[in-house]
């Protein structure tokens, strides 16, 4: 089975599909962080909700894996029409900018919000700007990139993938040929879980995600090895078709990997006396593979085709990812002086962070093609001339 690179015309609506719902995951599980009582959010509702806690127990296993995994094949369409150094060079443009205005503008907005909510901070947002660009990098001081942390770690793992990518093409394929015979084979692909299962293993419990790149071993490793997951995906001669095949499969093995962490850690339903940390984390990271093998060969199989608006969707997701949070952080704090039920209050805060965001992408972003760039939209007219198709999947950015 020998490699291939993606037709420059082979358009998979699935990823576009995909990658909408991917982002519309994102923004109910960040919801969700107003009705649980784990993790360090200051915004927080009356309510806490066991069913959503375990919910998100689930949803939190294979969302950001999925993510990466159409980054990379995202990644794979781009690779396809350039070289090493031109895909770098299209990262640090597409990517680079949005992190910047994230960085020095966003992340400090989210950070006033945080301070005014807990009492910290009294001066308007113009006035407290300065002070953080001042107060250096975190964790000392407050400039960082918070939820922006997947798009730098995209950037540094996209440089990692296209330094593989010149060595492969050193080699003349043999060692893809390799890759190809494994994958293709019938165990092969399932198999491949138990590399997130290992690391995961080996890493979770000493490494916890830290988002700052240094130390931050398991989360480095698992989101490198679904990026080049979703990398192969499309650089090998039909292992799309492959993975839709065993949609089913995958399927099994995630709901059995799944219902063990429900019942032995999630529910309190020890079964197991053998039952430890390791195979609690083994487990996981065999359910994060299964979970987005089962996804992607769901939407291969049903989702490959296209649909009205899915254009303008796939448009707006980078800075729908961008700008959510502030959205949400308003919502939030609006929702701070109700007394509304659970069932009230958490569609409006999904509802709301969705339309707001909306708002502030169609209002102050789609239409000018400065702001467009800055925050990782195609402009409508090209800043400079190029021959690129902006529909076409190598010249996007696949969040």
């Amino acid at each position: 089975m020998a490699s291939a690179s993606p037709a420059r015309g082979s358009r998979r609506h699935d990823l576009d599909h995909l990658r909408v719902l991917a982002f519309v995951v994102l923004v109910v599980a960040h919801a969700a962080n107003l009705f649980v009582s784990w993790g360090s959010w200051p915004l927080r509702s009356g309510h806490v909700s066991w069913g959503l806690e375990r919910l998100m127990l689930f949803v939190c296993l294979w969302r950001l894996p999925l993510v990466f995994f159409i980054a990379g094949a995202g990644a794979a369409y781009s690779l396809a029409k350039r070289d090493a150094g031109g895909f770098l060079w299209e990262r640090v443009g597409r990517l680079l900018p949005p992190l910047a205005m994230g960085i020095f503008f966003i992340a400090p907005l989210q950070t006033w919000m945080e301070g005014r909510v807990l009492g910290h901070v009294t001066e308007d947002f113009l006035s407290f700007l300065p002070k953080v660009w001042m107060s250096g990098p975190a964790p000392d001081g407050m400039l960082g990139w918070q939820h922006l942390w997947f798009v730098g770690y995209l950037l540094v793992l996209s440089a990692v993938l296209a330094g593989v990518h010149a060595l492969l093409k050193r080699d003349g394929g043999q060692v893809m040929n390799r890759v190809d015979r494994i994958v293709h084979s019938r165990p092969g692909l399932l198999a491949l879980g138990l590399i997130p299962a290992g690391f995961t293993a080996g890493l979770a419990a000493d490494h916890p995600p830290t988002y700052m790149l240094h130390g931050d071993w398991w989360n480095l490793s698992q989101s490198l090895f679904f990026l080049a997951a979703g990398w192969l995906a499309v650089r090998s001669r039909g292992l799309l078709a492959r993975i839709e095949g065993l949609r089913w499969a995958a399927l099994q093995l995630g709901v059995l990997s799944v219902g063990l962490l429900f019942t032995q850690d999630w529910l309190g339903i020890r079964t197991f006396w053998w039952w430890d940390a390791d195979w609690h984390f083994f487990a996981k990271g065999v359910a994060s593979w299964a979970w987005v093998l089962a996804i992607v060969g769901f939407a291969a199989r049903h989702l490959n085709r296209p649909m009205p608006l899915l254009k303008a969707a796939n448009e707006a997701v980078f800075p729908f990812f961008i700008w959510h949070l502030v959205a949400l952080w308003g919502v939030g704090m609006a929702l701070g002086y109700t007394e509304w039920s659970f069932w009230v209050e958490f569609p409006l805060a999904v509802g709301g962070t969705l339309l707001g965001t909306a708002a502030i992408v169609y209002l102050a972003i789609h239409p000018f093609d400065l702001m467009r760039v800055a925050f990782g939209m195609t402009p409508r007219r090209p800043l400079l001339t190029s021959s690129e198709d902006p529909s076409d999947y190598s010249t996007r950015f696949y969040f």
